[in-house]
């Protein structure tokens, strides 16, 4: 079983532990009963009613479309070779 550390106001505590004494319980017991009681396994109204409510992502491919064709690294590496050969030719830095 995992555990969890928790920290209480001091009015919840004193709560809790008055919970916990008067069932013969650990103090562990009446927070995880309430926490069970919270857990629930479908989603709020609000959160259902958000489905549709934006347009969907497009694609990868789709988004990739329009970016134009790739360069070979060969190619791009040449073309960087030269321009680097030719700043240093032409003196400029």
């Amino acid at each position: 079983m995992g555990q969890v550390t928790i920290y209480l106001e001091v009015s919840i505590e004193d709560k809790t532990s008055v919970a916990a004494e008067t069932a013969h319980l650990s103090k562990s017991k009446p927070v995880a009963s309430m926490m069970k009681g919270k857990k629930t396994t479908e989603w709020p109204e609000s959160i259902v009613r958000l489905a549709g409510a934006w347009k969907d992502l497009s694609l990868a491919e789709e988004d990739r479309a329009n970016l134009g064709q790739d360069v070979e690294r060969a190619a791009l590496q040449a073309r960087q070779e030269a321009v680097a050969n030719s700043t240093v030719v032409r003196g400029k830095p």
